[in-house]
């Protein structure tokens, strides 16, 4: 199997995903998030997709990127930073705005040959490699909203599972886009 034909994402759109990513709060303004990016048939694009864990490949094929996106996770003297995949989940959830913005949809992939990939990329062992980010073009129609839980299931106040006052809604439906 191989990645999607077609329009492949301009650089100017992913100078656009990164400033996004790039602009999220970072304690300490440490910045510990990296992001390897391969565009649709380029080798790097090629290196995590073949590592991508089978289902996930069924998935990506229609990837017109895949991001790979790791955090540091210790300082220069080999000491344990904390917090830093917070950093890195706040970085994607950046970027993954802006690609909706820009009329992408976006997958993460926890599935995937890690070991091959550091090898691949040469990713240095201060570095956990987290996830792989799927991005492609909507197709208009095809939006299939997620089911997320009620707000009276996540958002409690006095004590665990005590619905806050202002959590009363039902189940909803996201509009993010599943691919």
């Amino acid at each position: 199997m191989t990645a999607a034909s077609g329009p492949g994402i301009p650089a100017e759109t992913c100078v656009r995903l990164f400033d996004a990513a790039r602009s999220s709060e970072s304690a300490w303004n440490r910045q510990p998030w990296r992001f390897v990016l391969g565009r649709c048939a380029d080798p790097t694009f090629q290196t995590l997709f073949s590592a991508l864990a089978e289902d996930n490949r069924l998935r990506a094929h229609t990837a017109v990127a895949l991001v790979l996106a790791a955090v540091r996770t210790t300082d220069e003297t080999g000491k344990r930073m904390r917090g830093t995949e917070y950093e890195l989940g706040l970085a994607v959830g950046g970027l993954t705005a802006r690609a909706r913005a820009e009329g992408l949809q976006v997958r993460q992939y926890g599935g995937f040959d890690r070991a091959a990939v550091r090898d691949a990329l040469a990713v240095p062992d201060t570095h956990d490699l987290v996830t792989v980010v799927g991005l492609r073009w909507a197709r208009p129609g095809h939006v299939r909203p997620a089911a997320r839980m009620s707000l009276s299931d996540i958002v409690f106040s006095g004590r665990w599972g005590s619905p806050a006052d202002l959590a009363t809604g039902k189940r909803r439906f996201s509009a993010e886009s599943r691919y």
